[in-house]
């Protein structure tokens, strides 16, 4: 029986073997473009390649894999887990003392690119060494992947990146000494609307390895202060705890901060984040500073 998850060794032949909580992302052996299994203990080892769909053609992929470890033997697996370093007992916390006006920017706010066609919306987050793409049709998953402008070519190629000029944060144009961390470019897109000086991660450093590399590139920069918004589940909790936690290893402030806690009628959505708070009307571009103010007051007094 053929299983996805006992070759990762060789998909890290054709690139980067990247863990996330419920997902794994590699290169198709195939096309070299994104391929994405499931860690998901409902489907563990789903997969399929999102540039050429070469999953489907006839299977490429597998025939590629199973052909080349025919003679092996299936050894048992268990799903593997991105590893998560905690510093409970190694580091102490190093709380917000930051003003509330210290996370708003004057920079003007710039909509993403947006291509609608036939019911879909294409967004393109601009990193500058790359962008993330986001497609979005009615009653169907969103779709996400990556892709790196090729300078011989002046095109777009998918594909993950492997080495970047400037900090991979969305965006780096609103870097300053306190900043607002939240979960996805679309929702620090509606941070920029709101006048908040808020960055993402790309979806490919949600690892503590590359996470911690990417913290100290802020902290090298200037950031001296981050609050974090996490989404309101468990992997946004765990994430904006981990976030947290690794700004204090280097002695920097920082706290993660659900907003359901100040909007108490939204605590039963899963993921509900700063995106969906715009959405409902309970924040605006005029309250904004207040929200801020009540969020840190809460942060900062329990």
């Amino acid at each position: 029986m053929f299983l996805i998850l006992d070759h990762l060794k060789e998909l890290e032949e054709y690139g980067q073997v990247i863990q996330h909580f419920t997902w794994i992302q590699a290169t198709c052996p195939i096309c070299k473009g994104t391929l994405k299994i499931s860690k998901n203990p409902d489907k563990p080892g789903a997969y399929a390649c999102y540039s050429n769909s070469c999953h489907l053609d006839k299977n490429q992929i597998r025939t590629l894999l199973y052909t080349r470890n025919s003679f092996r033997q299936r050894s048992s697996f268990e799903l593997s887990r991105p590893r998560l370093q905690t510093y409970d007992e190694i580091v102490d916390p190093y709380p917000i003392t930051a003003i509330s006006d210290s996370f708003l920017t004057t920079q003007p706010f710039q909509k993403p690119l947006q291509i609608r066609s036939n019911h879909k919306v294409t967004t393109y987050f601009d990193y500058g060494d790359f962008r993330q793409v986001r497609i979005d049709s009615p009653g169907e998953k969103k779709v996400l992947y990556t892709e790196v402008f090729d300078a011989e070519t002046q095109n777009y190629h998918v594909q993950t990146p492997t080495q970047f000029t400037a900090l991979p944060v969305y965006q780096a144009r609103y870097l300053q000494p306190c900043i607002v961390i939240v979960e996805g470019e679309k929702t620090a897109a509606i941070a920029h609307k709101l006048g908040i000086s808020a960055i993402a991660f790309p979806s490919f450093f949600l690892s503590d390895r590359y996470l911690e590399r990417c913290i100290k590139g802020l902290i090298d920069v200037g950031v001296r202060s981050a609050l974090i918004l996490e989404d309101n589940d468990a992997p946004g909790r765990k994430k904006g705890s981990m976030t947290c936690k690794l700004f204090w290893k280097y002695k920097t402030e920082a706290a993660s901060f659900n907003l359901t806690t100040l909007f108490p009628h939204h605590a039963d959505t899963p993921g509900f984040d700063l995106y969906d708070l715009y959405r409902s009307g309970d924040i605006s571009l005029e309250t904004t500073p207040a929200i801020l103010s009540e969020v840190l007051d809460v942060v900062n007094n329990g």
